[in-house]
């Protein structure tokens, strides 16, 4: 056998051992500070050459987004988006109790905080919920399908919340939409998705309700 194809053999070996360690993959991420460094310049740059774009295009209007950026308007935002991340961490602890995790506030908190920095950051809207599970699986080696199960279910749970919103938008806006093709079939898939979602909710409700608040310690 060749130098080379030994080169080789090692090499593939590695890559393996990696792909099926993700402990593994994290401290190879720490080994290559210089690469990840690049990275994040690439993905800043790519970000702020968007916006440059956007701004010279007129797509963004600069003054009109400072202008409504006052003091009181920014509060008011981060008290929404902060209630809004409470209401979900709690929506996904209810879900993990009625999986049978003994969980807590304490334990759900950092791990949603993890998981919406990763959807923001991430391609597609689940890079965070991917993240997430990994963290959860981590603390309960045991209870792998349950963990799993929740965050699916809280993104189910999620999506029925955004076609239910979308639902009422369509139902107290109809005389507008009624006068709109395109409208229209959004409606119609609209409806569709909501009818299908309430026929599912039964059986979402008597797999959830059975354990909700059987188990103590809401905050550690």
């Amino acid at each position: 056998m060749t130098s080379d194809e030994r080169a080789k053999m090692k090499a593939g070996h590695d890559v393996s051992t990696v792909a099926e360690d993700p402990d593994l993959a994290v401290a190879s991420a720490k080994a290559h500070p210089l690469k990840t460094a690049v990275q994040t310049v690439i993905k800043v740059g790519v970000a702020v050459a968007l916006i440059y774009w956007m701004i010279n295009k007129g797509v963004l209007n600069v003054g009109a987004v400072m202008s409504l950026a006052t003091p009181t308007m920014v509060a008011f935002c981060l008290f929404c988006v902060m209630t809004q991340i409470f209401i979900n961490n709690y929506r996904w602890l209810l879900l993990m109790r009625a999986q049978g995790l003994d969980s807590t506030i304490g334990h759900t908190l950092p791990l949603s905080f993890i998981g919406m920095f990763f959807n923001f950051f991430m391609p597609g809207g689940v890079g965070g919920d991917v993240i997430k599970g990994y963290y959860l699986l981590q603390d309960m080696p045991q209870k792998k399908v349950a963990a799993a199960i929740s965050i699916f279910m809280d993104r189910m749970v999620g999506f029925f919340v955004m076609i239910g919103t979308a639902f009422l938008a369509v139902f107290f806006n109809w005389g507008s939409v009624s006068h709109s093709p395109e409208l229209q079939s959004v409606a119609v898939g609209v409806l569709l998705l909501f009818t299908a979602f309430i026929a599912f909710s039964p059986w979402l409700y008597r797999g959830v309700s059975g354990n909700v608040f059987s188990m103590p310690g809401w905050v550690s």
